[in-house]
């Protein structure tokens, strides 16, 4: 490995602790929040009381990590809702320190047959959040600024 990869990566390891908190208060924030918003269907985060597993997350995680999975009504308004977000943006490469988001079925899912979707219980209204380190209150500002006018 060269060796400034290598710092860069130290560098990294130094901070990940921080940056985990970051990432799991912010998700748990934003899972709480899209749980209630009425345009909002289904929301799957293992630190919501509602997820299938949380007690057993709970016994197995210090956190409950910053990915969160959601879906919203209609095709329709999944397409208006990507296109209305300014602050969140669209990615596939999600895990970054900034917020990144992913219409699942066109973007990660598109080449996959209907039946492959309905196996993998992939929605058409599924949407994977990574959330990132900003400040959550602007991350839930732009969520609903977008789902507003969906």
């Amino acid at each position: 490995m060269h060796p400034f990869s290598a710092w860069l990566i130290l560098r990294g390891c130094r901070t990940l602790s921080l940056r985990m908190e970051r990432h799991c208060s912010n998700a748990l924030k934003i899972a709480n929040y899209l749980e209630s918003h009425p345009k909002v269907t289904k929301v799957t985060y293992p630190g919501l009381k509602s997820h299938p597993n949380h007690e057993l997350a709970k016994k197995q995680m210090k956190s409950f990590g910053g990915m969160i999975g959601f879906e919203l009504e209609s095709v329709e308004s999944c397409y208006k809702f990507s296109d209305l977000l300014k602050l969140i943006k669209i990615g596939v490469s999600l895990g970054d320190t900034t917020s990144l988001i992913e219409y699942t079925s066109v973007m990660t899912g598109i080449d996959l047959a209907s039946w492959e979707k309905r196996r993998m219980r992939m929605s058409d209204t599924h949407f994977r959040f990574s959330i990132g380190l900003e400040d959550p209150n602007d991350l839930i500002n732009d969520l609903e600024q977008a789902l507003k006018k969906i």
